[in-house]
């Protein structure tokens, strides 16, 4: 085997090895006698089957099927996995499908509405920027016309014709620059609507939350249940806290 061939074997067979270490840690291991197993958290045990939570929802396993049974050390253990499917837009409770679909299509217009203050910020930049070059422009065509003033343009013509040329070329510049700048007015003006709309869409969104959980007890008595509000509780707090420099 080349040598390029083997060191891409070694490096892959450490990589499957990690994962399996990595499984080993941080999930239960239910292995059934016919080969198969089923990695996860044990939510319910008793003398006649197991019930274990596997990220999609849970199964109930007959005990005269299982061969053996690996229990995670991990006090972390529920928390990783949840987490771990939650994020994947897998971990959903059922009856709580609509919220997490709501809630996919707010972190899709966070995302649109980040992309939006990031251009924002740039474009105010850019207005400042070109505020200071108007500005400059207008000061310099005030002394050119001072100056055209104190001329007699039959005494000095060359010196009145690059007086006025100079001056044509500042006010085409100046031209530009305002409308570079009545153009990033309305982008702005665009961007900050982008940015108002999920903020509303935000607010809504912790109306729907709220709604959604009235209809269970304060804490929920489901340990999922309660997770999932606890995880999207904790982005809304962190959404609560952007774009108010805006």
């Amino acid at each position: 085997m080349p040598p390029s061939m083997l060191t891409q074997f070694l490096r892959i067979a450490v990589y499957l090895l990690t994962l399996s270490f990595h499984a080993a840690v941080c999930a239960d291991v239910v292995k059934l006698k016919n080969g198969k197993s089923f990695e996860g958290i044990i939510k319910k045990e008793n003398s006649t089957e197991v019930t274990i939570n596997i990220g999609l929802g849970t199964i109930s396993i007959k005990k005269n099927q299982i061969a053996s049974i690996e229990r995670s050390e991990s006090d972390n253990l529920t928390n990783q996995w949840q987490k771990q499917y939650f994020s994947k837009g897998k971990f959903v409770p059922n009856g709580l499908n609509d919220l997490a679909d709501a809630f996919n299509t707010l972190e899709s217009n966070r995302k649109l509405a980040a992309k939006a203050k990031t251009r924002n910020s740039l474009l105010q930049r850019r207005r400042s920027k070109l505020f200071k070059d108007l500005a400059g422009i207008k000061s310099e065509m005030a002394v050119i016309a001072q100056r055209l003033q104190q001329i007699v343009p039959t005494k000095n013509v060359d010196r009145y014709n690059n007086l006025v040329k100079r001056q044509n070329r500042l006010s085409s510049q100046s031209v530009i620059l305002k409308t570079g700048l009545q153009d990033d007015s309305e982008e702005a003006t665009t961007l900050r609507e982008s940015i108002a709309n999920y903020l509303q869409h935000l607010a809504n969104f912790k109306i729907q939350l709220k709604d959604e959980k009235q209809k269970y007890s304060n804490p929920p008595e489901d340990e999922q249940v309660a997770y999932f509000f606890t995880t999207i509780d904790q982005h809304v707090r962190d959404f609560s806290t952007e774009f108010h420099d805006i």
